[in-house]
């Protein structure tokens, strides 16, 4: 998670936008903005909801272990 959201770090030695991570990527739609051109807020959403469908679908696939890691960790034996 920290390497698909980072946003500093790329920012200061990426140069080409087909490098850029998905942090930046959505700074991209944002940006169109500042520069006069029309607002990209539909494009902006559609984005932020493929970024978080992956990650949700991890955490629902895997929350079967977590909720076992939680309830064995409270067994005394």
């Amino acid at each position: 998670m920290y390497h698909w959201n980072d946003f500093l770090h790329p920012l200061t030695y990426l140069n080409t936008t087909e490098k850029f991570t998905l942090s930046l990527g959505m700074r991209f739609f944002q940006r169109a903005v500042d520069t006069g051109g029309d607002p990209l807020e539909h494009l902006l959403m559609a984005a932020s909801v493929m970024l978080t469908t992956p990650v949700l679908l991890l955490f629902f696939r895997m929350q079967r272990y977590v909720v076992e890691g939680i309830v064995m960790s409270g067994i005394k034996c």
